[in-house]
């Protein structure tokens, strides 16, 4: 979810953030910061962040990118510029996203072998909400089914009204697949890696 900042639920989170880049020392220009936190009903806020990592740069995967389409008045790419040459950064009046709201989709090897065809793809830029796509894997590769962030097959970013990139979200999730057939493992009987055959 994009979350406003200044919200008191992400007051010990924020306040993390902040101790750690001073920590590391990064005094000017972008960080970005991955965390990890559990939300505490009781208290309405999340509490005992941990830090998964720290860089001196804006984040990736589409991140600035989908904050700058739902970011009124923010520009990510020249606040760095202002930042690094001394300028005064212009930020947005608020880092609220209000009713907007972004999704990055990870597109999942459901199973491993040789992929026949990719169903749905031809319909992410029709979606209502569509921001960019890519596309890892193509008819004919072989692949393992995805076991973590490394082995997805692509990647769908959507950006706009929270209900409409919910839909959207769910069409992508209905519609696309990638379709896979087994592929038999050659036999290396009698072969001894390393070592020249004789």
């Amino acid at each position: 979810d994009m979350m406003d900042p200044g919200e008191k639920k992400l007051e010990k989170v924020v306040a993390y953030a902040k101790q750690v880049a001073a920590a590391v020392g990064i005094l000017y220009g972008a960080a970005h910061l991955e965390l990890k936190a559990s939300y505490c009903e009781e208290k309405k806020q999340y509490i005992n962040p941990c830090m998964i990592e720290i860089g001196a740069r804006l984040s990736g995967g589409r991140k600035t990118t989908l904050t700058q389409a739902v970011i009124e008045g923010w520009q990510p790419f020249q606040a760095l510029i202002d930042a690094h040459c001394g300028n005064k950064v212009k930020f947005p009046l608020s880092f609220s996203p209000g009713e907007q709201h972004a999704r990055h989709l990870f597109l999942p090897h459901r199973l491993s072998g040789r992929i026949t065809e990719i169903r749905g793809a031809d319909r992410f830029e029709s979606l209502s909400t569509y921001h960019s796509h890519f596309l890892l894997a193509k008819v004919g590769d072989v692949v393992e089914r995805t076991t973590d962030i490394t082995s997805f097959g692509g990647f769908v970013w959507l950006a706009g009204p929270r209900q409409a990139v919910e839909d959207d979200a769910r069409a992508v999730w209905e519609t696309f697949s990638f379709q896979t057939e087994p592929i038999e493992k050659e036999s290396n009987v009698g072969e001894i890696s390393g070592v020249p055959n004789m």
